[in-house]
């Protein structure tokens, strides 16, 4: 059995953060902060523009998660909200993980193909997978995730469309 503590604090890096760090990442997640995931999109459309860099975003959304706060309690959707950072920071260290709301979070990915699109999405469902079989809760992660990728749209443009796609999978009940 998995002990969600043991995931949640299992991170080293959150223990160890400078002041500077203190400011980059999300005290609760221990992922980038907003602000942070925003300028390295910027980065990464700068990149694009100048060689044609191509990269793409992941968005993960915890599906069910107000039903899980007022059934089960804010510890334990909060307990899955750090779960699914951590995971998300273990599927690949090239890509940049940053929190963007409450339950939503996007992953960078910079080395965009289809076969890391693959990997990717079956490395996240045998984690899920694990952790919805093993954890001393009985606790369930059940994710959408929306794949976007950059286009010369614009960033604003850019976050509206996956934000839009997200809307979509989550009326059709996708996962």
């Amino acid at each position: 059995m998995i002990d969600i503590d043991e995931l949640i604090y299992s991170d080293p890096r959150l223990k160890e953060l400078s002041s500077k760090e203190m400011i980059e990442y999300d005290k609760f997640t221990g992922v980038y902060k907003r602000e942070v995931g925003f300028s390295f999109l910027e980065d990464c459309i700068r990149l694009y523009e100048m060689y044609n860099i191509e990269f793409a975003i992941f968005i993960v959304d915890i599906n069910g998660l107000k039903i899980v706060n007022s059934k089960e309690g804010l510890k334990n959707g909060d307990a899955l909200i750090k779960v699914l950072a951590n995971i998300l920071k273990q599927l690949n260290k090239d890509d940049i993980v940053f929190r963007l709301n409450d339950d939503d979070f996007i992953v960078i990915n910079t080395r965009f193909t289809d076969i890391r699109e693959t990997d990717f999405l079956n490395r996240l469902i045998n984690k899920v997978k694990y952790f919805n079989h093993h954890n001393k809760r009985n606790l369930y992660l059940r994710l959408h995730v929306v794949l976007m990728k950059y286009e010369n749209q614009g960033l604003d443009n850019f976050i509206e469309a996956a934000m839009e796609r997200l809307a979509e999978a989550k009326k059709k009940g996708d996962y």
